[in-house]
C-alpha cells in the first residue's frame, strides 16, 4: 500500500498508530500532520533529513520512532510533544542535542545511539521520568553527574563512547548486580568497548560489588599505576630475544639461544609521564608452542611483532593472532636484521588499512643497535596511551602488591595471600577477589577463578609457563605420541640446572588441571592425559562409510592453531581414531559417526556425518565449533555446503538463507556451470522438528521493551537464547544470518514465516 493510501486509511478511520518505515520517504508527508490523534508514529528507515516545526501538530504522540534516518538537527517545536515518552533518534547523524528537548518530562526512553553527539546538556536533568537513555557509539568524552540524578534510569547503555571516567554517583545508582561487558539485554549500566581508567575495566567486570569495593578504597589514600604489560612476538630466531636485552641495556650476544616457552623480565622507562614499570612477556616463536602462547596473550597491552626476511610471509599470521587475541591494544612492528637485509620492507599502507592498531614500523638491527633509540622513543610514547596506564588503585592494594612481588617462592596457597590482605586491613573476600583477578590481568601474577585451580596463587608466572613448555618439549611425550603418563612428570619437570624451578609432587596435579582448563589436553585412562598436538602426523588407515554423509565446511580467514585441537579436546568422549589433523568419532547415543579434519594451509575444517541422526549430531558438533569460534576476538569464519555431485563447488550457508528470502528457488554457486535447488541444499543439513511455537516461546524470553529500545542488541540477544538450546532445529536456522536479512521490525512475525519455508520432515 502507498504512503498516502496509508495516511489516507489512517485519516479515515481515526487511526492511533501509524506504520511508515521503509517507504523511501525522503521527508515528512504533509497530510501527516493532520492526523492529531496519532499516539504512535514509525517513520524509521527512511531517507529524512530534516523534521519540520509541524511536528508540533501531533500533540498525543507517545511513541516517535525517527531511527535509521539523515537526521541532523532536532527543531525547538519537538519540544510540543509533551506526551512522548518514547523517542527513538538511533542511526541519524545528530551532533548537538537542543536545550528544548529536556522538556519532554514523560520521556521513559530516550535512544540517541549511533550519531555524532559530544556532549549531553546540562538541562537533561529535567527528564525526571527517563527509565532508558541510550548513547552507544556517540564521541561522547564525559558524563556528567546529572545522569545520575534520574531516579527511576535503570538502563544506561555507553557501549563505544570515549567515555574514560564513570563519576562513583552514577556507579552507585545501579544497585542490582551486573555483568557489564557482557550484558545485552535486560536492565543495568553497559560500558563494554569503553576506554575506562576511573574505574578500570578490570573491576567492572566483575560486577556492581566490586566496583563499590573499589571505590570505598580509594576514597581514603590512592595512588596511580603506572604500569605495563608488554608482549613481544614473531616467528623463531627473528631477534626478539636479543630486542629485549638491549630495552634492559645488555649488550647484543651473536649466541643468543632461542626462548623455549616465555622469557619474563621487567624493566623502568622514563617518559614525559614519569616511570613506568614495563613487564615484557617474550614469546618463544617455535610452531609447536603457538597453540599454547594464545593463553597468556592479553588484551589492554603494548604488542611488538619482530620480523625478519626469512619469514615476513608470516607477518599477517601473528597480526591477526595478537587481533584475536590483543583486542585493541596498540602494535609497533619491528623489521629486524636490517644489516643482513637493507633493503627489506613490507606493504606498510596495506598492513596499516588491515590492521588499524598498528601504530609504526620500525627498520632495526639488534646487531648494530641501528633505528633502536626511535623504537624506545615510541614505546615510551605509546606506554601512556595503554589503558591500563593511569589507573588508581588504593595505597593498600599497592603494599599488597609489592609484598606478593618481593615473594621468593613461585606459589603459595590461597589461605596465605588472604593473611596478607587481613595484616594490611583487606578483609572482605569480594575485595581480595576483586585484587587478585586485577592482578592476575596485569601479567604480575597467575591466578585462575577455578575451582581445581582457585587454591593456588602463582607468583611467578615462569613457573608454570616453563613446566607446560618443558612438557610440550619433552622427549617422553615426542616417543608417545604426545600421551602423558602422570609418573613421568617427576623425570620431565626434575630440576637440572641451579636456576631452574622446583615443582613438588603435590603440585603435579595443579599443571595438569591447568593444561586440562587450557584445553591443551584431555584424560585418557585414570592417570594420563593426551596431548593432541604431539598426535602423529601421519594419517591412519580407517574405514568410513560417506554415503548419505552430510558434508560441511567452515573456513577462516585466520585458523588459530588450538582451535582445531580444541575441538578434539572437547569431543574427547566420542573419539575412536585420531591423528593430528583429524578425528573419527562414534556417538553411539544418536547412533551418529563423523569425519573431521582440518587444512591448515587452506584454514579449512571439514565435516562428514553420517547415521541415523546424522543432523541432530551435526548440529551439536558445529555448535561446539561455533562456540570456540566465538572465543575469539574479530575471528571471521565462512560456512560452506559442498554440492552433492561436486564436493569442489561449494557455496555459503548464509548466501543459500539469503536468497531463498529473496525468493530464489535455485542457485549458481561460483565456478558452477549448472544451477541447485536452494531447499533441497538447505535440507541436507537443515529440518525443523520441533513445534514453531517453541521457538517463538524462546523469542519471547527476550524483553520485547529492551528489544524495541535498543534494536542493536536483539540480534546478540537471540543468539544468546537460541545457543541454549542448539539442537532446537537441527543445525537449525541460522537466527541471526535470517535476522540480519529480514530486518528488525515484526522480526517474530517474519521468523515465522521463515520457519514455516525451512520446515521438511526428516
Amino acid at each position: 500500500m502507498k504512503v498516502t493510501e496509508l495516511i489516507d486509511e489512517a485519516m479515515s478511520q481515526r487511526k492511533e498508530h501509524l506504520n511508515l518505515s521503509n517507504s523511501n520517504l525522503m521527508e515528512f508527508p504533509n497530510m501527516l500532520f493532520q492526523l492529531d490523534n496519532l499516539t504512535t508514529l514509525d517513520l524509521s528507515n527512511n531517507h529524512i533529513s530534516n523534521i519540520p516545526d509541524a511536528i508540533s501538530r501531533l500533540i498525543n504522540l507517545t511513541q516517535l520512532d525517527l531511527s535509521n534516518n539523515q537526521i541532523s538537527t532536532l527543531p525547538p517545536t519537538l519540544s510540543n510533544l509533551v506526551h512522548l515518552e518514547r523517542l527513538y533518534l538511533n542511526n541519524n547523524s545528530i551532533s548537538e542535542l537542543p536545550i528544548s528537548l529536556t522538556n519532554l518530562y514523560n520521556l521513559t526512553s530516550l535512544n540517541l545511539s549511533n550519531n555524532q553527539i559530544c556532549a549531553l546538556p546540562k538541562d537533561i536533568k529535567n527528564l525526571e521520568n527517563l527509565a532508558a537513555l541510550f548513547l552507544k557509539n556517540n564521541p561522547i568524552q564525559q558524563l556528567s553527574k546529572i545522569v545520575s540524578s534520574f531516579k527511576k534510569l535503570i538502563h544506561l547503555d555507553l557501549r563505544g563512547t570515549k567515555i574514560t571516567q564513570i563519576p562513583m554517583a552514577i556507579a552507585e545508582h545501579f544497585s542490582y548486580d551486573f555483568s557489564l561487558a557482557e550484558h545485552v539485554l535486560g536492565n543495568g549500566l553497559f560500558v563494554s568497548d569503553v576506554p575506562l581508567k576511573l574505574p578500570p575495566i578490570e573491576i567492572i567486570n566483575n560486577g556492581i560489588v566490586a566496583l563499590k569495593d573499589y571505590y570505598f578504597s580509594i576514597k581514603k589514600e590512592k595512588k596511580v599505576l603506572n604500569e605495563v604489560k608488554i608482549l613481544i612476538v614473531g616467528e623463531g630466531a627473528a631477534g626478539k630475544t636479543s630486542l629485549l636485552n638491549l630495552f634492559q641495556g645488555k649488550p647484543f650476544d651473536r649466541a643468543e639461544k632461542q626462548t623455549q616457552g616465555i622469557n619474563i623480565a621487567h624493566n623502568d622507562i622514563e617518559t614525559d609521564d614519569g616511570i613506568v614499570k614495563t613487564h615484557y612477556w617474550d614469546f618463544g616463536g617455535q610452531e609447536i608452542m603457538h597453540a599454547t602462547h594464545q593463553f597468556f596473550l592479553s588484551k589492554r597491552s603494548l604488542y611488538i611483532l619482530v620480523i625478519d626476511k626469512r619469514r615476513e610471509e608470516k607477518s599477517e599470521y601473528w597480526l591477526k593472532l595478537i587481533e584475536s587475541f590483543g583486542g585493541d591494544s596498540p602494535i609497533i612492528v619491528v623489521l629486524n636484521k636490517m644489516d643482513e637485509n637493507p633493503s627489506f620492507n613490507v606493504n606498510k599502507t596495506q598492513l596499516s588499512e588491515k590492521y588499524k592498531n598498528i601504530k609504526g614500523f620500525f627498520h632495526v638491527s639488534c646487531k648494530t643497535q641501528s633505528g633502536i633509540e626511535d623504537l624506545k622513543i615510541k614505546v615510551a610514547e605509546l606506554l601512556g596511551q595503554t589503558p591500563l596506564f593511569g589507573t588508581v588503585w588504593a595505597t593498600k592494594w599497592f603494599k599488597i602488591k609489592a609484598l606478593l612481588e618481593a615473594e621468593i617462592k613461585p606459589f603459595i596457597p590461597y589461605e596465605e595471600y588472604k593473611n596478607i590482605c587481613k595484616n594490611l586491613e583487606l578483609n572482605d573476600d569480594s575485595t581480595q577477589q576483586t585484587l587478585i583477578r586485577f592482578l592476575n590481568d596485569l601479567g604480575s601474577i597467575i591466578h585462575f577463578n577455578d575451582p581445581m585451580l582457585e587454591h593456588t596463587h602463582v607468583l611467578k608466572p615462569r613457573w608454570i609457563t616453563e613446566a607446560v613448555y618443558r612438557i610440550i618439549n619433552s622427549d617422553i611425550l615426542a616417543i608417545n605420541k604426545g600421551l602423558l603418563h602422570r609418573e613421568d612428570l617427576k623425570e620431565i619437570l626434575k630440576k637440572k640446572y641451579i636456576d631452574d624451578f622446583d615443582y613438588p609432587l603435590d603440585k603435579h596435579d595443579y599443571i595438569i588441571n591447568l593444561m586440562k582448563k587450557f584445553e591443551i589436553c584431555y584424560p585418557c585412562g585414570s592417570n594420563d592425559v593426551l596431548l593432541p598436538s604431539l598426535l602423529d602426523v601421519e594419517t591412519p588407515k580407517f574405514e568410513f562409510n560417506k554415503r548419505d554423509s552430510i558434508n560441511f565446511i567452515v573456513e577462516y580467514d585466520f585458523l588459530p592453531k588450538s582451535t582445531f585441537l580444541r575441538f578434539m579436546v572437547q569431543m574427547n568422549n566420542n573419539i575412536e581414531t585420531q591423528w593430528r589433523t583429524g578425528f573419527i568419532l562414534n556417538d553411539k547415543r544418536s547412533g551418529s559417526k563423523a569425519l573431521i579434519t582440518v587444512d591448515s594451509e587452506q584454514k579449512k575444517i571439514y565435516f562428514t556425518v553420517n547415521g541415523k541422526n546424522r543432523k541432530d549430531y551435526f548440529a551439536f558438533l558445529l555448535f561446539t565449533l561455533r562456540q570456540i569460534n566465538k572465543s575469539f576476538e574479530k575471528l571471521k569464519s565462512y560456512e560452506l555446503i559442498p554440492m552433492p555431485d561436486n564436493p569442489l563447488i561449494t557455496i555459503g550457508y548464509e548466501d543459500l538463507l539469503f536468497q531463498l528470502e529473496e525468493g530464489q528457488n535455485f542457485c549458481f554457486p561460483p565456478n558452477a556451470r549448472k544451477k541447485y535447488p536452494i531447499k533441497e541444499l538447505l535440507g541436507i543439513v537443515t529440518y525443523v522438528d520441533e513445534p514453531l511455537e517453541t521457538i517463538i516461546n524462546l523469542l519471547n524470553e527476550i524483553d520485547d521493551n529492551i528489544v524495541r529500545d535498543d534494536p542493536d542488541s536483539l540480534y546478540e540477544g537471540i543468539d544468546r537464547t537460541i545457543m541454549l538450546k542448539p539442537n532446537i532445529c537441527g543445525i537449525g536456522i541460522d537466527f541471526n544470518a535470517v535476522l540480519k536479512i529480514i530486518g528488525k521490525k515484526d522480526f517474530k512475525k517474519k521468523l515465522q514465516a521463515i520457519a514455516k519455508t525451512f520446515a521438511t520432515k526428516k
